[in-house]
This record gives structure tokens, sequence and C-alpha cells, in this order.
């Protein structure tokens, strides 16, 4: 009950940030109730920007930067996409240097990720590199039901390797 409480009392705050000062720089991904329908209205917004999109044509696309949340709220705000905080990889980690999945600390289950900049590209004109498509669930109990999207992450390993580690993000550990 103290967890869940806790994390009503921030999801609260963040709301209530967000309505007194207007938009965020970076968005806390696990403080929404709906984490799913907050990015397709991101897909919508950037669909909107460009004539000639349709939100048929896009696809969900997303990089991880070598910022912390931090570092994003210090920066101009950004005129397409969203930067999110808040994620967690489990099965690897993330290393800063070489921009790229990295194996976790030896026993160390979730390894606490850099903001992801999550946008839309049109289908098709999406950046060509090696990348595992990796899932984000809101917790840790992997089913479609706690599914949110798939994420972009760069890797140097081919991305079986870390499709057999079971490699996955989360939105919370507990």
């Amino acid at each position: 009950m103290g967890i869940w409480f806790g994390s009503l009392c921030n999801r609260a705050g963040e709301l209530n940030n967000w309505l007194t000062n207007g938009r965020p720089k970076s968005f806390w991904l696990t403080g929404f109730f709906n984490a799913q329908g907050f990015l397709t209205s991101v897909q919508q917004e950037v669909t909107r920007r460009h004539s000639g999109w349709s939100l048929d044509d896009v696809i969900p696309y997303s990089e991880m930067t070598p910022f912390e949340k931090e570092d994003v709220d210090k920066k101009d705000r950004i005129e397409e996409g969203v930067y999110i905080w808040g994620l967690f990889l489990d099965g690897a980690a993330w290393d800063k240097k070489k921009n790229s999945l990295c194996d976790a600390p030896p026993k160390k289950l979730f390894v606490a990720t850099p903001v992801l900049f999550f946008t839309a590209v049109k289908r098709g004109e999406q950046k060509k590199q090696q990348e595992n498509m990796t899932p984000c669930y809101t917790i840790p109990k992997r089913t479609g039901l706690h599914y949110v999207f798939t994420a972009n992450l760069r890797c140097e390993d081919p991305p079986s390797f870390w499709i057999l580690r079971g490699v996955a993000l989360l939105c919370s550990r507990d």
C-alpha cells in the first residue's frame, strides 16, 4: 500500500506541475495512467506538424540520449517529439560512452537509463543503424496487458544477442 500511495503522490505532483507551469521539457512516463495513449498523442502531434503525413504513414521512433533529466530541464524546448525519463533496463545496461546496450553489472537486476527521446517518423525514413527493438512494459510482469511501446536501442552486438537475454525497458521495478 505504501508503494502505491507514494506513486500516486508522485503522479499528482507531476500533473500539478504541468498544470501550473505549462508543458514540461521532459515527461515521467510512469506518471501516466495510460502511457500508450500519451505516446500515441505524441505521434499525432508530430503528424500534424508535417503536411501530407497521415497517422497511418508514421511509426514511433526512439533514441537514447546522453542526458539525465536535470540536463534536459536546462535545455531549450524541442520542436518535435518528447523526452521521457524514469525507465529501467532489465537484462542489460546502457553505456553512455559507446551510446549502446552493454552487459548489466553483476547482481543488478534493473539499471536506470538516461533520458529517451521519443518521436514519430515517416515509414521507411528511420535511421539505418544496428538497433535492438526493445519492448517497454509498465511493470516487470511482461504481458500484453502491460506493454507500452517498442524502443529502438542502439547495440554493437547483433540484436539476437539481446533478444536471447530477454532485454526489456520497464517503467517501474515494482
